[in-house]
């Protein structure tokens, strides 16, 4: 949030945040400069939290009506389809905000399936939503909006007032390639290095448990990097890396703070040499793809602990790198 907020301050008219600590985090971060819609429920203290913070809320149901502050901006989400958050009886739900004299400053919904270009529950959910709207706030004065970024690529009449966009304000595609090229590019990398090589048997196991046996006699380089960074350990023993531009496969079971590379028999690399987690080389959808798991929980899994350096972002436009740094390396840039 410290990175990516003050950069993009200049460049969007809102941000979105799951929780209302979150808006009181990104308020102390950016000032009064930007507006904040809180996504996640909200009654009571939450509620009280992101009045503290100036955002806006958003309300799902009635039960939540009466929890409400006066002067909170509500965004009322009326459920398309989706079967999570929001209600179905839209109409009602304005009613009672409004008999609250609650302000209604904002109409949106959220879409199940946008992500499958062959899947036409998003015509049905933004039909739908557009008699919604014609029901609600015929003249739209209010904020009307439903897109993420799966959405905001498929089809313009998703967008109405704004968009919300997500994974793709990192260069992530959410169809894959599916759709053609998006124009896309990824502005972040992940990378640690080879803190040690050590020479194994045919026959030697490697890691906790014991996971994997060499076949054949080869270099085994450990990379000080694991799942207490944020990597997952579905990927032992299925997942790669790249070393200058050469995949290699992780062998072994991840530990927490390291994992193992099979380097092969006649590797050149040295102790030192850079290992790419995520990047260039190694996509976001490779590494999902062998957790078995989707791009976003790679990327929201990233721990605390894993250094971020922009410093080449402004001036170059270059991606934003995220590293395991040795020991003696100032961690704090």
């Amino acid at each position: 949030m410290s990175i990516v907020a003050p950069a993009l301050a200049d460049s969007v008219d809102m941000f979105a945040v799951a929780t209302s600590d979150e808006a009181l985090r990104l308020r102390g971060l950016l000032g009064h400069r930007s507006r904040i819609l809180v996504l996640g429920p909200q009654t009571g203290a939450s509620a009280l939290a992101a009045r503290h913070a100036n955002a806006d809320i958003v309300v799902a149901d009635l039960e939540a009506v009466g929890h409400l502050q006066e002067g909170l901006r509500v965004h009322l989400k009326f459920d398309s389809g989706m079967n999570r958050a929001g209600i179905r009886d839209a109409v009602r739900l304005r009613r009672a905000l409004v008999a609250g004299g609650r302000a209604i400053v904002g109409l949106m919904t959220h879409f199940a399936s946008a992500d499958d270009p062959n899947d036409r529950l998003f015509d049905d959910q933004l039909n739908l939503f557009e008699t919604t709207i014609e029901a609600i706030q015929p003249d739209r004065a209010i904020l009307v909006h439903a897109a993420n970024t799966a959405a905001t690529l498929r089809s313009s009449e998703s967008h109405f007032g704004m968009v919300r966009c997500g994974i793709g304000l990192y260069g992530i595609d959410p169809f894959f390639g599916a759709l053609g090229d998006q124009h896309l590019r990824a502005v972040m990398r992940v990378s640690s290095y080879i803190a040690s090589i050590k020479q194994a048997r045919a026959g030697d196991g490697v890691g906790y448990g014991h996971t994997f046996r060499c076949s054949h006699d080869t270099q085994l380089g450990l990379v000080p990097i694991g799942y207490g960074d944020g990597l997952h350990r579905a990927i032992s023993n299925r997942g790669h890396v790249s070393i200058e531009g050469q995949r290699y496969p992780i062998v072994g079971n991840i530990s927490m703070d390291s994992l193992v590379v099979d380097l092969g028999a006649g590797a050149q690399l040295q102790v030192g040499s850079e290992v790419e987690i995520l990047g260039e080389h190694m996509p976001a959808a490779t590494v999902a793809a062998a957790a078995q798991t989707i791009p976003y929980e790679v990327l929201t899994h990233l721990s605390e602990r894993v250094v971020r350096d922009v410093s080449d972002l402004p001036a170059q436009g270059q991606p934003q790198h995220a590293q395991r740094l040795p020991a003696s390396a100032d961690r704090a840039r």
